[in-house]
């Protein structure tokens, strides 16, 4: 119910510094985040570590310790789509030639308008179930 969006105004080549995404890590990023907010108790974190932190709370370096990242990359028009629920960032530009340049978009649907507690509450089950077939085929898959 939550989907993000990059379009490359320009050419894009690999290492280029394109949107990169962890496969996955929506369901490790969510444990934590349900722990964190309901009745169980918080996973152990350093003391004076924030709640969430979007660069370094658990359990984004050990996601980022043991996942392959995959970097998008594509010629001018290319368009990315993600769930938002993925760890996600802009890759490390290692072209001297290239200037990364993309729109960015997030589409979300309102909670009165997802009232499916499955949809909303459960990334390990139902994330992809109100998607196509052929994306639910790839999201499987990887």
């Amino acid at each position: 119910w939550r989907l993000q969006i990059a379009a490359y105004v320009d050419d894009l080549p690999p290492r280029g510094g394109g949107l990169t995404l962890w496969p996955r890590s929506h369901c490790r990023i969510w444990d934590y985040w349900e722990a964190i907010h309901r009745d169980a108790p918080p996973p152990q974190r350093a003391a004076g570590t924030p709640e969430w932190n979007g660069y370094t709370a658990p359990p984004l370096p050990a996601i980022k310790a043991d996942t392959q990242p995959v970097e998008t990359h594509g010629p001018v028009g290319s368009v990315v789509l993600w769930h938002a629920s993925l760890l996600h960032m802009a890759g490390q530009n290692e072209l001297t030639d290239v200037i990364r340049q993309a729109t960015i978009y997030a589409f979300a649907k309102t909670a009165k308008s997802v009232p499916d507690e499955i949809v909303k509450r459960d990334p390990h089950k139902g994330l992809w179930r109100d998607w196509s077939d052929q994306v639910r085929c790839i999201a499987a898959a990887s």
